[in-house]
């Protein structure tokens, strides 16, 4: 079933009914002048009536996620680090080994620099190697930003399989902080969580 909105209002404090447009590939633009540290306040009138949103200085939607959490009767796991890679392409590993005989399934992979050049890998390790059979399965180059990936994968573990997050640094410094994060749960395959 569609849900359709009915009408939308942009309002800076200035002038009370902004031009909304439509851009050809169906995403809401949003130009503005404000002051740093202002937002827009949009209203969203539909059926259920208003829904309140903010927009950035840069015209974003400003959107807050509630993190996702696993099915009753499964394990939790959040794997994560704050971790310094050396400079020119250094990179640190962050691991978990998927237990034995359960199934891993990967649900947001999250993280961000206070760096330029930054990238942020995410790998299914079948050998715990990171050999040539290393999968990748998220990559983000990131200049001091963060990123956040929702995913949908599962892995089953044998002892020796495992995830890997690695954060690269590539720029001339060192001791820059690279943080990434991963939520996902495990489960027995045959449970069908």
């Amino acid at each position: 079933m569609a849900t359709y909105i009915d009408k939308i209002i942009l309002r800076d404090g200035t002038d009370e009914n902004k031009t909304v447009e439509v851009t050809s590939d169906g995403r809401l633009k949003v130009e503005t002048f404000q002051e740093s540290g202002q937002y827009n306040i949009v209203k969203i009138t539909g059926q259920a009536g208003i829904n309140i949103a903010a927009v950035s200085t840069t015209g974003r939607l400003l959107v807050s996620d509630e993190a996702p959490a696993p099915p009753p009767g499964t394990d939790p796991i959040d794997i994560g680090a704050v971790v310094l890679p050396a400079k020119n392409g250094g990179y640190v590993d962050t691991t978990y080994t998927i237990t034995n005989g359960k199934q891993i399934h990967l649900q947001q992979f999250i993280g961000g620099a206070e760096t330029i050049k930054s990238k942020f890998e995410l790998y299914y390790d079948p050998d715990g190697d990171m050999g040539i059979n290393a999968v990748l399965i998220r990559v983000a180059y990131i200049n001091y930003a963060n990123f956040q990936y929702d995913l949908n994968q599962a892995y089953i573990g044998d002892g020796t399989a495992r995830i890997v997050m690695r954060a690269t640094n590539n720029t001339a410094s060192s001791g820059l902080e690279h943080a990434n994060f991963l939520t996902a749960y495990e489960d027995d395959p045959e449970s069908g969580a």
